[in-house]
């Protein structure tokens, strides 16, 4: 299957010191309160997952779409996407005419690429954000409730997706995720990341996705 599907992320980085940030996300910044532990029950995920009918998504070989990101004033990337929708190989066509691509834990780039650093941030990244409804049962993910579900004069059903060792790029990597208390829809993500920096770094600059 090839869909087209115009997607644009909003993202915002999320200070330490504002106000909304202490709202939203302070709790998030201290890991004790909320304890990486094997997960007993799938009410969240599983909900979450039939509302984005990820059974169905499976059940096709790919998905192609169009990304115009943003991220601080600026255009972080302009592109067509097509993924496996088992997130095991994708392919990066830019506006400008050069490509990325992965297969499994490797990434590959158009030869003569002027600047390839953080390609391989860029490839799996966007990836995982846009597949991030059908990825909550992957293998090596914990949830824990979240009980600061207010955002933005909203309440929403909220857990925290933590990694165990050894899983992907970055494990120390942890998500807060808001659904749509109604359709259950996954509605914003808070996040980390880790990616050359320490997880005490890392905690002090979350980052949010609508």
């Amino acid at each position: 299957m090839k869909s087209k599907v115009y997607c644009f992320f909003i993202l915002a980085s999320i200070g330490c010191a504002s106000p909304q940030a202490s709202d939203s996300t302070s709790n998030a910044l201290d890991p004790e309160n909320h304890p990486k532990t094997e997960r007993d029950e799938f009410s969240f995920v599983q909900k979450v997952e039939e509302a984005h009918q990820r059974h169905a998504f499976l059940g096709h070989d790919a998905i192609s779409f169009d990304i115009l990101l943003e991220f601080g004033g600026k255009e972080r990337l302009n592109a067509t996407v097509a993924l496996s929708t088992d997130s095991y190989k994708g392919k990066f066509q830019l506006a400008d005419g050069r490509s990325y691509y992965f297969v499994g834990d490797k990434v590959f780039v158009d030869p003569g690429y002027a600047s390839p650093d953080g390609l391989r941030f860029s490839a799996y990244t966007w990836s995982y954000f846009f597949l991030l409804p059908y990825k909550l049962s992957d293998e090596g993910t914990y949830f824990a409730p979240y009980t600061q579900a207010d955002l933005n004069g909203r309440t929403y059903e909220a857990e925290k997706l933590t990694f165990s060792p050894g899983t992907g790029d970055a494990p120390d990597d942890w998500y807060i995720l808001y659904a749509d208390p109604t359709d259950h829809l996954l509605q914003v993500a808070s996040y980390i990341v880790t990616a050359g920096s320490s997880l005490k770094e890392a905690e002090l600059d979350p980052h949010a996705i609508a």
